[in-house]
């Protein structure tokens, strides 16, 4: 049978279909993080993509896919416009024709990006907004209030804002162009500077004297107190955003390397963990002008995440920036919500409206606020939803009557379980349980606050109950204080006649929020790792045996212990912070 041109071509299209289907499902499982951008793509980006960060790359790439992909959907949603105003507009022809030579690109049209790359495509995103620029920038502005330090022909940097970021990167006066290809130093188009500040990443510019090669422009990041050398072009990179790994930092700066990380790491300890740029976003929560400049302009992506750090940072949340927050128009917005009512930012009839939301997550976060009215909670208890109801099982707002309608529904689930821990529970149910010693639930129910303090004494002396459970009574914040520093010197009997050991009966004394202070510095020295890491967990652990524990052998339980304590104090770090801020700009 002899196929039609029609069929032909169908067939054809078909194959093509399919293949771009498989490079396209390729890029979502290797990227997961960026998943839902890949899968608006067409099958013209889609094979820009693979031909840079397929299996077998044909073209090289310096920038990582985190970052293409925010210039390759920004690109794709113009892309038809760009190619039609460079036919019909003179002046973006021009300067297009001028920033890229005829007779030196491999491309006719703007639209046509197979063997672009994303600094190429990047600037012709920004060359078309020429009139729409985001933000100015001024030669005048004073950059030196963000020099860290000077040494040999190494001067040292940590922008403050966007603006001077492109300042101390460097650009062309002319024709705007950066220096680098850092998308923190974009004077048109995504300047992502505030999104990378947002995710509290720091970033320090190490710029020669006069600098002329990729090498003499050094970025280096610090997340959380350290510097970053993946390699792969992300925090720390050259001019020309090639990854920069610890040696190949050594070699750029040569003899000056210590003096230089020196001059950083003493910077990074002096902000306590908290970026000076961030207070832009605590600023953005009180002003819609500031709001709109940190998420206007932006691709979707990009200006969901500064409105996240935007809610992160916020004390008190202005009407007109929340009703801009407060955005339901697609599945990928509901984060921005979930953030709110987790931050209690939502007034209580709008939590109420929220409650019947057919998104799941808005009902379960609603459900686990401890701001939400008990008669919402009640309303939730009713969901169709397990995860719905076990949030609310846990929630300590939740009405005696409440929990007691979760354990008639949900007879045999952890729903039930949550619902038994929960102190608001009524003492005669919890009493019930624990004088009946067939009842399977009886173990989850021995560390309810709600239990009489004797009941757990003479639970406690009660050697029949198995050592598990005992030693569980322990970490009961209500347990007797008499008794629990007696168990903890003296050691208990088991059934069998031996003691309990040691490391055991410490973990629970560590979880115990009344665990008193001689006995949690004595914890804090446990040979034990678990012991010690329980402390962390313990949320009456004072500040100072918090300090002792930043400095513990073990890594895992350091960085424990710096995040409680940085969690701790987060808003007056962010004060002193900005009384820094507010002294320098005088």
């Amino acid at each position: 049978m002899q196929l039609t041109e029609f069929q032909i071509r169908s067939i054809i299209s078909e194959l093509i279909l399919e293949g771009y289907k498989d490079e396209q499902r390729y890029l979502q499982e290797k990227n997961p993080e960026i998943s839902n951008e890949i899968g608006r793509l067409g099958p013209k980006y889609i094979a820009w993509l693979i031909a840079r960060y397929g299996e077998n790359p044909s073209r090289e790439e310096i920038e990582p896919i985190r970052d293409t992909i925010v210039t390759i959907v920004n690109f794709a949603r113009k892309d038809a416009g760009i190619g039609e105003k460079y036919r019909a507009n003179e002046q973006f022809r021009s300067s297009v024709d001028e920033a890229f030579p005829l007779d030196t690109r491999s491309w006719q049209t703007p639209n046509d990006i197979s063997s672009m790359t994303s600094e190429v495509i990047e600037r012709i995103l920004g060359l078309s907004e020429r009139k729409k620029q985001r933000f100015g920038l001024d030669k005048s502005t004073d950059v030196e209030r963000d020099r860290v330090g000077k040494v040999g022909p190494w001067n040292l940097w940590m922008p403050t804002t966007r603006e001077r970021s492109c300042e101390i990167a460097q650009y062309d006066p002319v024709t705007m162009k950066p220096k680098t290809t850092w998308c923190t130093a974009r004077t048109s188009g995504s300047n992502l500077f505030y999104n990378y500040a947002g995710q509290g990443i720091i970033l320090f510019y190490l710029i020669k004297d006069d600098p002329k090669n990729p090498d003499d422009w050094l970025s280096v990041g610090y997340i959380e107190g350290k510097m970053q050398f993946n390699g792969d072009g992300t925090e720390s990179v050259n001019g020309d955003n090639k990854g920069l790994t610890r040696a190949k930092l050594k070699k750029h700066l040569g003899t000056h390397y210590d003096e230089c990380v020196t001059l950083m790491n003493d910077k990074v300890k002096s902000l306590q963990g908290s970026h000076p740029a961030q207070q832009k976003f605590k600023l953005a929560a009180q002003d819609i002008n500031v709001f709109n400049e940190l998420t206007q302009g932006l691709s979707k992506d990009e200006a969901r995440d500064n409105k996240h750090a935007i809610i992160k940072n916020a004390d008190t949340i202005a009407p007109d920036v929340l009703d801009a927050l407060d955005d339901l128009r697609s599945e990928d917005d509901y984060g921005l919500i979930i953030d709110l009512v987790n931050r209690n930012f939502l007034t209580p009839d709008r939590v109420a409206s929220l409650a019947r939301h057919p998104y799941t997550m808005i009902r379960s976060a609603i459900a686990r606020s401890n701001n939400t009215d008990p008669e919402i909670l009640d309303v939730l208890a009713r969901d169709g939803d397990l995860t719905v109801c076990l949030t609310v099982a846990s929630n300590t707002n939740t009405k005696p009557e409440t929990l007691l309608y979760l354990l008639d529904r949900f007879p045999n689930s952890s729903i039930k379980v949550d619902a038994l821990k929960n102190p608001n529970l009524p003492q005669a149910t919890l009493l019930d349980i624990l004088q009946d010693p067939a009842n399977p639930y009886r173990r989850y129910v021995l560390g309810n606050k709600n239990i009489p303090t004797d009941y757990l004494e003479s639970l406690y002396k009660d050697v029949t109950l198995p050592q598990d459970d005992r030693l569980s009574l322990l970490a009961n914040p209500d347990f007797p204080l008499d008794i629990l520093r007696k168990a903890y010197f003296e050691s208990i009997p088991s059934k069998n006649g031996n003691y309990v050991s040691n490391t055991s009966l410490s973990y629970y004394v560590a979880s115990n929020p009344g665990v008193p202070l001689d006995i949690m510095k004595k914890v804090a020295r446990h040979e034990d790792f678990n012991v010690r890491n329980a402390l962390t967990r313990n949320p009456n652990v004072t500040d100072d045996i918090l300090k002792g524990l930043m400095t513990d052998r073990e890594e895992d339980i350091r960085r424990n212990a710096k995040k409680v304590y940085r969690a701790r104090y987060t808003d007056e770090i962010n004060e002193v912070v900005a009384r820094i801020i507010r002294r320098l700009v005088r």
